[in-house]
């Protein structure tokens, strides 16, 4: 296939600023500050790994094979989360309106509560469109099950947020969303407020930003308010630039399905979308949906950012994330970092590094969907 002339700028541009690189495992990936320059991790180091959207499907039995792929990468971190895209509950009854093709509700089995703090997650957020799919008794029973399980739920009361100590340190965790009965992307003056709370409790904040529009075309951000069949689904950039300005360390973006690029936004970083993270529930791992992140970061004792790095995932047969030596979904979220950069106002993005080598295949496997979505210089 003949390679469109920006991917082929976008490929030379990598291989001209760092050299041909290659990881073929996740230690070998390099950790680069915000400015996008390679560090080295400190000796004493505290680190903290997110993940996207996680929609397990309801066989306990498959979600125990399947979700063991990266379970080693976990533990490697004091600090772990993701989007939990559902509700871990017993009812059977969904309260969503069942609508072909645009409402789906997901559920899973009490089991996962338990599956989730044995592979290392210290927490999952649960401030996102599917949080009531199986109604307030259902998010409630799976309240319960995450913390008698020893995972801290995030993001299902509005006004609040978690404080996690690990190891000596504050984590404050805030899920967002953008439904009124959470706390919300849309209401950008009370997460300002929330932020500053929480700052002032933690010596770490994280917030999990759940929002944007969805599908294949959502890889591009939009400098405004994005909407999702007529719902409003928030005004990123903006959102992200306030959080920051309030005191946030750490912007987690999820929601669109897809990657998106990343930022650095007054020396913190922003992804504002890491795409999936676990499929088998019944989300599309097809086209650019059959690659995704996870975001890992890494700090001094103190808690100052010294690095971050993208790890590249994809699927197996039963929808569950592997390691991808490709290196695919790191490629995408540089290739609109530099997009968003030529289109946007003061977009800085954060180049990550590893697999400049791999630039020409992406262009290959990439080209037809960037076209497509006319992300195409």
């Amino acid at each position: 296939m003949k390679l469109n002339r920006g991917i082929k700028l976008f490929a030379l541009s990598l291989i001209a600023t760092v050299g041909f690189a290659q990881a073929q495992t996740i230690d070998e990936i390099p950790w680069v500050s915000c400015a996008g320059e390679v560090v080295n991790p400190p000796k004493n180091s505290f680190r903290v790994l997110g993940v996207g959207d996680m929609v397990f499907s309801e066989d306990s039995k498959l979600n125990q094979a399947g979700f063991q792929n990266l379970v080693g990468e976990y533990k490697k971190n004091q600090f772990v989360f993701g989007n939990l895209e559902g509700v871990i509950t017993t009812k059977k009854v969904s309260r969503k309106k069942y609508i072909p093709g645009r409402s789906y509700a997901f559920r899973f089995p009490p089991e996962t509560a338990q599956l989730l703090k044995d592979s290392g997650f210290n927490a999952v957020t649960l401030a996102n469109n599917h949080a009531l799919d199986f109604g307030e008794d259902g998010l409630d029973e799976g309240v319960k099950l995450l913390k008698n399980a020893g995972v801290t739920p995030s993001g299902y009361q509005k006004g609040g947020y978690q404080i996690i100590s690990m190891g000596g340190k504050r984590i404050a965790l805030i899920g967002f969303g953008f439904y009124t009965y959470q706390n919300s992307i849309l209401d950008i003056e009370a997460a300002e407020s929330l932020i500053k709370s929480a700052k002032q409790e933690s010596d770490l904040v994280i917030v999990s930003m759940h929002g944007g529009t969805e599908g294949e075309g959502a890889i591009y951000l939009k400098d405004g308010p994005e909407f999702f069949l007529n719902e409003p689904r928030g005004d990123l950039r903006k959102f992200a630039q306030k959080s920051i300005a309030s005191g946030a360390d750490i912007i987690f973006g999820h929601g669109p399905h897809v990657v998106r690029g990343a930022e650095c936004v007054g020396g913190k970083p922003v992804l504002y979308s890491v795409g999936n993270y676990v499929s088998a529930g019944g989300l599309s791992v097809k086209n650019l949906s059959a690659v995704a992140t996870l975001g890992e970061f890494i700090y001094d004792d103190n808690l100052n950012l010294v690095g971050l790095r993208l790890l590249p995932a994809s699927y197996d047969e039963i929808k569950f994330p592997q390691y991808d030596s490709s290196g695919k979904g790191v490629l995408l979220t540089n290739y609109l970092s530099k997009y968003y950069a030529d289109q946007m106002r003061d977009f800085n993005p954060i180049v990550f590094k590893g697999f400049e080598d791999k630039s020409d295949s992406f262009g290959t496997w990439s080209a037809p969907y960037l076209r497509k979505n006319a992300v195409l210089p």
